[in-house]
């Protein structure tokens, strides 16, 4: 009998694609950028696929209760941290208190953390977990708002009341505070929308950006370089994230942070000289 012959695949045909950045952007104007895998393709073509961002899957049975616990734990991890201390021993908090004495310079009016991710879900269908970052992030924007704001409670397990439910603390604090907080990522879920407001933060939808002004605070270490340019370009007071590599702002170069080094990486605080345009 003849040989039966396989018919082989083509150099062109097997050829792997080299990894490359692909933006996508979603119906409220978020910009992400991800890596397309190295695979082996084909003559035929098939359908694009597209990053959604999305609310985060909530871990089934998970409280707010128990949310706020992490969070109270995660807070203490970090106010203990040697990165927490560069930033107090750096000369921002004399600078913002100098500043909001004196009429003549630029005082703060409020707090805005842009791309923090989910404090309680899971990402990408459950299959990114990534909680414990956003939630030292979210201890360290919490944190800076007590250090930089004038008449701000702080929000450490010591001080929580266990018996006040969520909707009375967040009264308490937005009362008790100054400066207007706010956080902005199409991934919260409503667990995460009943968390932030316990800490005095409202959640909005796509208004962060056009909040930011010269009397703003910007919290955005997960924040992507597209959405840098136009933020730095409304010249906030204070912004904590990076790296800016060519900024003339003062700033302090973040140390390690060895509880999850992904939280922090590369991360700067960078702030106006004030009384200076």
């Amino acid at each position: 009998m003849p040989r039966s012959r396989s018919r082989k695949k083509t150099q062109a045909q097997t050829q792997a694609v080299p990894r490359r950045r692909v933006a996508v952007q979603d119906d409220d104007g978020w910009t992400h950028i991800t890596n397309t895998r190295r695979v082996a393709t084909t003559t035929a073509t098939t359908a694009p696929t597209t990053d959604q961002l999305i609310p985060a899957e909530i871990p089934d049975g998970l409280t707010l209760s128990q949310l706020r616990a992490q969070f109270d734990a995660h807070q203490e991890k970090w106010l203990a941290s040697q990165t927490w201390k560069a930033i107090t021993a750096s000369p921002i908090a004399s600078s913002i208190a100098s500043s909001n004495n004196n009429t003549t310079t630029t005082r703060i009016d409020k707090f805005v953390c842009i791309a923090l991710g989910s404090p309680s879900g899971f990402l990408r269908g459950g299959l990114v977990d990534r909680r414990a970052v956003s939630l030292f992030q979210l201890a360290a924007f919490i944190s800076l708002i007590d250090l930089l704001s004038p008449n701000t409670r702080t929000t450490t397990a010591t001080t929580r009341t266990t018996t006040r439910t969520a909707k009375s603390n967040a009264t308490e604090t937005n009362s008790e505070r100054a400066c207007r907080c706010y956080a902005q990522d199409p991934v919260f879920n409503r667990l995460d929308a009943e968390l932030l407001a316990s800490l005095g933060v409202e959640v909005v939808r796509r208004e962060a950006f056009g909040m930011v002004d010269e009397q703003t605070v910007v919290f955005g270490p997960g924040m992507e370089r597209r959405h840098l340019v136009e933020v730095l370009a409304r010249r906030p007071v204070v912004f904590f994230g990076g790296p800016l590599e060519t900024s003339k702002n003062q700033s302090v170069r973040l140390p390690e942070f060895e509880p999850n080094t992904a939280s922090f990486w590369g991360t700067s605080v960078f702030w106006r000289s004030f009384g200076r345009t």
